[in-house]
């Protein structure tokens, strides 16, 4: 009985084959079970967060949108308020001493645009009118081959306005460029500014904010397009927004150099016979 009881004591138990493919198939099954259960937990936790991060963006998103057409709305406001107590009629502008004419593009032959020609037309008729004595053209000469005030000059002088009533300003990339050096470079106190209305409110107001007094007269002389206007009212709203950070935060310096004061010789335009002949022709043009 003893050595019975041993070796049933030392017996090894066996399985039957398909019992232990059963338990190492289901062990198997409980591995890829829980695999599957831990990455859904995982990728659900992701899809939580990633989920509340995008919500976090679409509303940061939101808010800047409002916030930016907050701006957009005061900044438009603000210049269209100054553009409509400072802009005047043709007859009814108030005489100041220069008119400022802001350059606007020239065509691929290196002439004036016909935004920029309808510019120094109406500056030309306020010269003679007898409006103002002198033109200070400003506008874009950053490199050699592209010249905005000579081809300003070259019009002007086509329309019969003498040279010595024309002042160059070869430095007036920007809006705010041509307002700052017609204080700083040219010292100018008061102006007439000359360019279209949908340019004209922003133009009154940094002239103004940088210390130049300046009425405005549009010059909406020609017909253009409403894709042209469209395309050019869009653009002012984002230039307005930038007016207002150049004038009230960055207050960048433009392109600087030697005082150029223009002289003045305070006589009147009205009596020049010439000048009445030309003007006639501009407004029948």
């Amino acid at each position: 009985m003893l050595s019975v009881a041993r070796a049933c004591s030392g017996a090894k138990v066996v399985l039957p084959f398909w019992l232990y493919c059963y338990c190492m198939f289901t062990l198997r099954v409980l591995n890829v079970l829980s695999v599957i259960v831990l990455s859904v937990i995982f990728f659900g936790k992701i899809l939580f967060m990633f989920k509340k991060i995008v919500r976090a963006i679409a509303k940061l998103t939101w808010y800047l949108i409002l916030g930016g057409i907050g701006v957009v709305t005061v900044a438009r406001l603000v210049t269209g308020v100054v553009g409509w107590v400072r802009t005047y009629s043709h007859q009814n502008v108030p005489a100041r001493p220069v008119a400022i004419v802001f350059g606007a593009g020239l065509t691929r032959s290196g002439g004036a645009s016909a935004v920029l020609r309808d510019r120094i037309r109406e500056a030309a008729s306020l010269y003679f009118d007898g409006k103002v004595e002198k033109l200070l053209m400003s506008g874009d000469n950053s490199t050699d081959y592209y010249n905005e005030p000579a081809a300003m000059r070259e019009y002007a002088l086509e329309l019969g306005v003498p040279d010595e009533a024309i002042v160059l300003d070869y430095a007036g990339r920007r809006t705010y460029d041509t307002c700052y050096r017609a204080k700083a470079i040219f010292g100018l106190e008061q102006a007439i500014l000359v360019t279209q209305g949908f340019h004209l409110p922003r133009a009154l107001y940094l002239c103004n904010a940088l210390g130049v007094d300046g009425v405005g007269v549009e010059a909406d002389n020609f017909s253009y397009r409403r894709v042209s206007l469209l395309f050019w009212n869009a653009r002012e709203l984002l230039a307005t927004v930038t007016a207002f950070v150049d004038v009230h935060i960055t207050r960048p310096l433009p392109v600087l150099g030697e005082p150029e004061p223009i002289i003045l010789t305070g006589e009147s335009n009205l009596n020049l016979s010439d000048a009445c002949k030309t003007c006639k022709e501009i407004q029948n043009d």
